[in-house]
């Protein structure tokens, strides 16, 4: 067995491979470290090669687990959506738990929770992207160019900066 210490520690031993090796990797590391290892964001799914939006498992530097997420591929971006409201057959009147755990379902309503967004917030600098649409079809968009949500000893309170986008500032006091 060869160790070929990949990130963060997923796999640690692979069977000896009979292929020359790219680099200072055979094609069966190679393979494994692209496609199999467990990124820390959705941008790092996409540059991974996962370019379909869907379910992804992520786990964050800051995390001790795996986090479920959607991630919404586009135009050269991997963004993570943290929240879904389609149509209101969810209702979102929910307790202190309930948000910090977050609810719903990946691919219909839901809220990521405010634990996992804590996790993905504090290892990295994020950009704040809100997509809004109406019944009749019209959207209008907000970013913020920076982004973070505290601890739960902070009350998971919202850090966010650098306003760009026709939606109105709606998020900074």
């Amino acid at each position: 067995m060869a160790n070929y210490n990949l990130p963060r520690g997923e796999v640690q031993f692979l069977d000896t491979v009979q292929f020359p090796v790219f680099g200072d990797l055979t094609p069966l590391a190679y393979c494994y470290q692209r496609y199999l290892y467990t990124p820390i964001h959705c941008h790092e799914a996409y540059e991974s090669g996962r370019h379909v939006s869907g379910a992804y498992e992520i786990q964050p530097e800051t995390a001790n687990h795996v986090i479920s997420v959607y991630c919404h591929m586009e135009d050269g971006v991997g963004w993570t959506v943290f929240q879904r409201r389609v149509d209101g057959t969810l209702g979102f009147n929910r307790r202190w738990l309930e948000y910090k755990y977050g609810f719903g379902s990946l691919y219909g309503e839901f809220w990521l929770g405010n634990d996992p967004l804590h996790l993905l917030t504090s290892q990295l600098k994020y950009k704040l992207r809100v997509d809004m649409w109406d019944w009749e079809g019209n959207s209008t968009r907000a970013e913020y160019g920076s982004f973070g949500v505290e601890s739960e000893a902070k009350k998971y309170a919202l850090r966010v900066k650098n306003y760009l986008g026709d939606a109105g500032e709606f998020l900074l006091p």
